[in-house]
């Protein structure tokens, strides 16, 4: 008969397989999780190169509408400036036509006081010349008086115009 194993050998036995058994699943657990550490790695790269792109693109677009912008910008500048070299001259023409209008104001307020004298004036001729005129045909009839021989009416007619004929004299002296 077969001589019976050694059971201690048998065990010493079994145990070496078995812990090349671990190591090697310890290895294919480890480079499992290296494995998918790199995947997820690569994966979390690729996504964070893609975040990028999209962020160059973003900016990129971002920056032409900031130079967009600018132009406007630029352009409503140079329209404020026109304006504003405009409203200098329009600022200028209103100063100089207020000037004007100050002056032809006085000149006017000075018309109308000439005006106002030569209306009190003319005023006081008409009544003067209305005196020369009554004086006058008090004296017409009185000639006339005369010249028929109606010496009586006639002193009455130079009576009546005397009033009227010392008018015109004081009229005539103070005008």
């Amino acid at each position: 008969m077969p001589n019976p194993p050694d059971p201690a050998r048998t065990q010493t036995a079994w145990r070496v397989p078995v812990a090349i058994l671990g190591v090697v699943l310890l290895l294919a657990v480890g480079l499992g999780l290296f494995v998918a550490s790199d995947l997820h790695a690569r994966e979390r790269r690729g996504e964070a190169h893609a975040t990028l792109r999209r962020q160059q693109v973003a900016l990129r677009d971002d920056r032409h509408l900031v130079q967009l912008e600018q132009a406007g910008l630029t352009s409503v500048i140079n329209q404020l400036t026109l304006a504003g070299g405009s409203l200098a001259a329009r600022t200028q023409e209103r100063d100089a036509l207020q000037a004007q209008l100050a002056s032809t104001q006085t000149q006017l307020k000075q018309t109308r006081d000439a005006l106002s004298g030569l209306t009190n004036k003319v005023a006081q001729q008409v009544v003067g010349i209305d005196a020369v005129t009554q004086c006058v045909k008090g004296v017409s009839r009185a000639l006339n008086q005369l010249s028929v021989g109606d010496k009586a009416g006639a002193l009455v007619s130079l009576q009546a115009a005397s009033g009227s004929c010392q008018s015109a004299q004081q009229s005539g002296a103070s005008g």
